[in-house]
């Protein structure tokens, strides 16, 4: 059991889009980087694709890491892959240079507490479209659910212009995904994350984001099912104590009701036992705030929840 913290931090260099990849000698170039290590995924397939894209960009040897390797032979590190890859970053980390810079190549999924020790002036980002459009249609429900909860929580209390046009953006790229395919999908999810670390970084902590930080979960599969189970109740609770808002919400889905919206995801989500996983989480909620200092209003919002009035 841990708790998870699904906050991005902000990163120093990120670079997205069609084509995004190309601009990986450049950034050793300019970092003076010649022998990188490569960490991805342990498998023949993966290993050629890395082997071509060394080619492109040096004429030294390719090396993949190991656990026995010497890592002080290396001038960066480059992390093609997802959460897996990254654990294995976070297990070495203390063995590199905190000079070292890191590049990230995104490619599956992220569960939210990845990017903890990503965060140095030399640390960099690439969301290239073709490289990141392989999520499944479940796991872009489960990432999309966590990260609009945690906006729609700090938006709430939060209204500065920073976070309302970041939400207003998020929601519009969010909105759009619905209608479009899967790939698409994946590469606008996973490019996302930034976008709502800045948000977070911006932001003071509020009451909701608080008290969902302060839930024990034993997996990211129980933090997104959480997260979505509270979507409804969320955006319920801001339609009765924030009306500007719900309405600034509204506005940005142009027509589509905001309860149709967050269904959308929240069905993208695996979820069994919903029920069960809402009365947990508003129980527990509910006792937090009874320990903390807290909005009357969330107080008495949960309360008619944990009450079944809602």
């Amino acid at each position: 059991m841990k708790t998870i913290t699904p906050y991005y931090h902000r990163h120093r260099k990120i670079i997205k889009g069609e084509g995004a990849l190309l601009a990986l000698k450049d950034i050793l170039i300019s970092y003076k980087a010649t022998t990188p290590l490569y960490i991805f995924p342990p498998n023949p397939r993966m290993e050629k694709k890395i082997a071509s894209l060394h080619s492109t960009i040096g004429n030294s040897e390719f090396i993949q890491y190991s656990p026995d390797i010497d890592l002080s032979l290396f001038d960066s590190l480059i992390i093609y892959g997802g959460r897996d890859e990254l654990e294995i970053y976070n297990l070495i980390s203390i063995r590199i240079s905190p000079s070292l810079p890191i590049i990230h190549i995104v490619s599956g999924l992220l569960e939210g507490n990845e990017y903890t020790n990503l965060k140095k002036p030399t640390d960099v980002i690439i969301y290239d479209k073709k490289v990141s459009s392989h999520l499944k249609t479940s796991e872009i429900g489960s990432m999309m659910s966590v990260m609009l909860f945690y906006l729609f929580s700090t938006a709430y209390e939060d209204t500065n212009p920073f976070t309302k046009s970041r939400l207003t953006y998020i929601v519009t790229t969010a909105a759009s995904l619905i209608n479009e395919e899967r790939e698409t999908a994946s590469f606008g999810t996973i490019s996302l994350l930034h976008e709502v670390g800045e948000v977070a970084s911006n932001g003071k902590k509020v009451s909701l984001v608080s008290l969902m930080e302060h839930l024990v979960v034993p997996s990211f599969c129980t933090l997104s099912q959480s997260a979505a189970t509270l979507l409804l109740p969320l955006v319920r609770f801001i339609k009765q104590t924030n009306t500007a808002l719900y309405s600034t919400i509204q506005n940005t889905l142009e027509g589509q009701s905001i309860e149709e919206f967050c269904s959308y995801w929240i069905n993208l989500s695996p979820l069994e036992g919903l029920d069960t996983i809402l009365q947990h989480l508003i129980t527990h909620m509910y006792q937090l705030l009874e320990t903390k200092e807290s909005s009357s209003t969330l107080h008495k919002f949960l309360s008619s929840l944990k009450e079944g009035k809602l």
